[in-house]
């Protein structure tokens, strides 16, 4: 899973803030998962595996981190219910 992170990661840091936000989500998410699956004996993940609900929630904190200022603006502009 990790060197799956590093190629996602160095692809992403070429493309928008958004995208490398957001890989780092997903992938905090599958971690998650995978950690408590492997604790159930399970040695796979799919990316179908993919908690939306949690991965939102996760994006909405690390929005709300320092130097994340515009992008959360920019979220709630495009996220009226939030």
């Amino acid at each position: 899973l990790s060197s799956i992170w590093n190629h996602a990661e160095s692809k992403a840091k070429h493309m928008d803030e958004w995208v490398d936000l957001m890989t780092w989500t997903i992938f905090a998410n599958l971690h998650s998962k995978a950690e408590r699956d492997f604790q159930d004996g399970k040695k796979k993940i799919s990316t179908n595996q993919i908690d939306k609900e949690e991965v939102k929630n996760r994006l909405i904190e690390n929005l709300q981190k320092e130097g994340y200022e515009d992008m959360l603006r920019e979220f709630k502009l495009d996220n009226p219910t939030y």
